[in-house]
């Protein structure tokens, strides 16, 4: 038991307590368990409060970095990977015309969006306004990895959605993306992907998309 109170106090809150030789150990046991949840729980809380966009449930920028920071400390673990810049086009006509929980409704719509792109370990973050990343890595080949990306691309304006007080039409972003190298760094990176965002977006903008 000493060992097991010796890990949760060390933060390893998933450890657990079974011992069961009496029924007063049994239930000291049981007891503790329930304790080490509740500071597991509160601990992810934190955590989130901390890590999370609170209108999206995205990554917020800070933690977007920590994140990016993890994963390009160990390159050989991001297999074939890219950086993916995403951008809001119209929001600031949909927050004129409709109000800011328009705009919101919006948002939230991009962030849906992205969390139906990538594998389950994407990171997905919302930077700040109508600015988004979504980091692809782990994937096989270079094909697979470019066919999420196309994907991506493909749903420009092709999104149905309706928003309160009488908005309906189609979610519309630019997009750009970086292929990492080695030895690339992700600020160099998310810098390579945003010009191309700005470009698609100034291309969609003559092209009078958007």
């Amino acid at each position: 038991m000493n060992n097991s109170l010796t890990q949760i106090a060390e933060g390893k809150l998933d450890t657990q307590v079974n011992i069961c030789d009496t029924a007063e150990f049994a239930e000291l046991s049981s007891h503790i368990n329930d304790m080490a949840r509740s500071l597991a729980a509160a601990q992810k809380k934190i955590e989130d409060e901390r890590d999370l966009d609170k209108l999206t449930g995205l990554y917020n920028r800070g933690a977007m970095d920590r994140k990016l920071a993890e994963l390009f400390s160990q390159p050989k673990s991001l297999g074939c990977s890219a950086v993916v810049m995403i951008d809001a086009d119209q929001l600031k006509e949909i927050n004129d015309r409709f109000g800011h929980k328009c705009g919101d409704e919006y948002i939230q719509a991009i962030a849906d969006m992205m969390k139906d792109m990538g594998r389950e370990d994407s990171i997905r973050a919302r930077q700040g306004g109508d600015e988004f990343l979504l980091f692809l890595h782990g994937y096989e080949t270079q094909e697979t990895l470019m066919a999420e990306i196309d994907r991506l691309c493909r749903q420009q304006d092709q999104i149905d959605i309706q928003l309160p007080d009488g908005f309906t039409g189609k979610l519309k972003y630019s997009v750009g993306w970086c292929i990492t190298g080695e030895g690339d760094r992700f600020p160099s990176l998310i810098k390579a992907a945003d010009a191309m965002m700005y470009e698609n977006k100034r291309k969609r903008k003559e092209a009078g998309v958007v």
